[in-house]
């Protein structure tokens, strides 16, 4: 709804954090967590990237919804564009149907 009524500093952010929080939910099947949002991400990379089980490509959609939400939240003179948000929309979709099925299949190992 943000990104369809023009939000689109909001948008972003509401869609990184769709994907940081799915993350956070990865990390917590290895007892893993982070306080800050780059030790988020370092803990993904270190534990599920590094050891093949995320893909990288997949991996690499955080990177760049953490780089566009941050300049959306704290650059004043950025201008979002609705089809960027759009594809990191897409993208952020994709993260975390992948991760869902990771965290399911951990928690049904235990």
């Amino acid at each position: 709804m943000l990104l369809q009524n023009g939000r689109l500093r909001s948008a972003a952010n509401r869609i990184y954090y769709g994907m940081f929080y799915a993350s956070i939910g990865l990390l917590a099947t290895r007892d893993l967590k982070s306080s800050r949002h780059s030790g988020v991400i370092t803990l993904l990379a270190d534990n599920f990237v590094r050891t093949g089980i995320l893909p990288k490509e997949t991996y690499r959609h955080l990177g760049r919804a953490f780089d566009i939400r941050t300049q959306g939240d704290y650059k004043d003179m950025v201008v979002l564009e609705e089809p960027a948000l759009q594809e990191m929309l897409t993208d952020a979709k994709a993260f975390v149907a992948t991760v869902e099925e990771l965290v399911v299949r951990f928690l049904d190992q235990t």
